[in-house]
């Protein structure tokens, strides 16, 4: 309508446009509030989600022109990420005055339970974790949809790969690699400083496969054993990473 109205500038293809054009404003706002309106209804009981609807709504967007930041930058925050790695690995390592056999602390669980082996998978274990990884990492030679379309072809030899891994122990060397992507913890920080940015690590589809049966089974494992520290602070059923790795550390 506007490339007529503009080839011949006539009151009645002018009216045309406008009214194209009224339409397709019309029909944007009734696709935006059916689309809001159906993402509330399906987090009506979700306030996490519900909350960020909200800011979704009120928050004005902003076009950032901001150039790519620099290699300087981009090595402080490789170094600010590598620092904290250190201080984490440290805070693992086993002091002397802790090795004694009177400093057991008061419901410690015992060392009775050991998981000596992980179970094999089956081609079924390996499809249905497949369908429930809904992310993909740009590592990935095709979005992780197209896995699963083909799940018939590539679980087999998937899940082959897997068992090999359990019964060597060792993790298929490609997989270790992800792309880390620096989000920034707050709108209104200051962008220059490394400690305001969170690493998010973004793995290959196959490494969140094994990742996911991995964490199955040794949730499993920790609440069937009832090893789980009893002062975590959500449901045994759902324990949070810190808790499991305060358990591991309690226990070796």
């Amino acid at each position: 309508m506007e490339k007529n109205w503009h080839l011949d500038p006539t009151n009645s293809n002018h009216i045309a446009f406008k009214d194209a054009l009224r339409k397709h404003h019309q029909l944007i706002r009734t696709t935006k509030r059916t689309h809001f309106k159906n993402h509330i209804d399906a987090n009506a009981h979700n306030s996490k989600d519900l909350f960020g609807i909200i800011n979704e709504l009120f928050t004005p967007r902003t076009c950032s022109n901001e150039p790519p930041p620099s290699q300087e930058f981009c090595n402080s925050l490789a170094t600010h990420f590598h620092r904290k790695i250190e201080e984490i690995h440290n805070s693992f390592k086993p002091q002397t005055h802790q090795l004694t056999t009177n400093t057991q602390e008061p419901n410690a669980p015992s060392n009775t339970h050991l998981l000596h082996t992980w179970t094999p998978v089956n081609i079924e274990d390996t499809t249905t974790t497949m369908a429930s990884i809904h992310s993909r990492s740009p590592s990935d030679p095709f979005p992780h949809h197209i896995f699963n379309k083909a799940n018939i072809i590539i679980a087999p030899h998937l899940c082959k790969t897997i068992n090999n891994s359990f019964e060597s122990a060792t993790f298929p060397e490609r997989w270790k690699h992800a792309e880390i992507n620096a989000l920034v913890k707050k709108p209104k920080v200051d962008p220059d400083d490394p400690k305001n940015y969170r690493p998010i690590s973004l793995l290959p589809f196959p490494a969140k496969v094994i990742e996911k049966i991995v964490n199955s089974q040794l949730s499993r494992f920790l609440e069937d054993s009832k090893v789980l520290d009893t002062s975590q602070s959500r449901i045994p059923q759902k324990p949070q990473h810190r808790d499991c790795t305060h358990c591991c550390h309690r226990r070796h």
